[in-house]
């Protein structure tokens, strides 16, 4: 998907500057400007964002993986054989890694290369650090059928430990969304009370003076919306990408309040 990526990187970027140059020739940031700026970043943050949740699935199913081939050695199977047997298995989006790493071995090519290979194909902390201790401890002469599962369970507790730590950390994606609501309050109780207040006082703030500032907040309320998003996925769940499904919801509310309380 490394090739998807920087095409929607290069189509980002080139609208992008489109938009840019417009907002700087209409000097305005107009609903036009906005809907261009997300068809320019919307593409490679979902990309990245589906790539992160196969990652996920690949990191959960490897423990399992590292299970089966103890499992199968420890029946008496030779490692290629054990991990022949896996590839027969269903691991998600780790059975193409399973079945290449089997190729890999068939061809002659040694186990700890293979692993590390795979370790560099799957960009994951969990898989790198497993990956190394398997490679060193076969390098070591330890017996391969505990390595794997010290390994698998080790593996398995670290993930257990950092679900746990991101469902503790869901208290601060919810105060986030709190935060957001109250933020819009406030800018819908300005408008309300005190710019429409002033506007109807005679030579004071004319009607399209009020127009420009109800459009500047709403801008505000979503480009705040858009980045809140991000840092609830971030704190709540590690990553910004996680975040994007934060800035939907979040732009979204924003741009109902503002459509409801105040016109826009």
């Amino acid at each position: 998907m490394e090739r998807k990526e920087h095409i929607s990187l290069a189509i980002g970027i080139v609208l992008g500057l489109a938009v840019f140059i417009r907002i700087i020739v209409t000097k305005s940031l107009d609903a036009f400007s906005i809907v261009g700026i997300t068809i320019a970043i919307l593409p490679y943050f979902l990309i990245r964002y589906i790539e992160l949740r196969e990652l996920r699935v690949v990191e959960k199913e490897f423990p399992n993986f590292l299970r089966d081939i103890a499992s199968s050695t420890k029946a008496g199977m030779t490692l290629p054989y054990a991990i022949k047997s896996a590839t027969y298995l269903d691991y998600s989006y780790l059975s193409s890694d399973v079945k290449k790493i089997y190729s890999q071995i068939s061809w002659g090519i040694p186990f700890e290369e293979a692993i590390l290979q795979f370790s560099k194909r799957r960009p994951s902390k969990h898989i790198q650090r497993s990956s190394s201790i398997i490679i060193e401890a076969n390098r070591a002469g330890g017996e391969i059928t505990k390595t794997l599962d010290a390994v698998a369970n080790f593996s398995r507790m670290m993930q257990e430990m950092e679900e746990e730590l991101k469902g503790s950390m869901k208290t601060y994606t919810i105060i986030i969304y709190f935060s957001h609501m109250i933020f819009l309050g406030i800018l819908i109780m300005l408008i309300k009370s005190l710019l429409e207040g002033i506007s109807g006082l005679t030579g004071i703030m004319h009607m399209s003076n009020l127009g420009s500032f109800k459009e500047l907040l709403f801008h505000m309320a979503l480009i705040q919306g858009g980045f809140t998003g991000l840092v609830a996925g971030k704190i709540g769940e590690g990553s910004i990408y996680d975040g994007l499904k934060h800035s939907i919801v979040l732009i979204l509310i924003s741009y109902l309040v503002f459509k409801i309380g105040v016109g826009i």
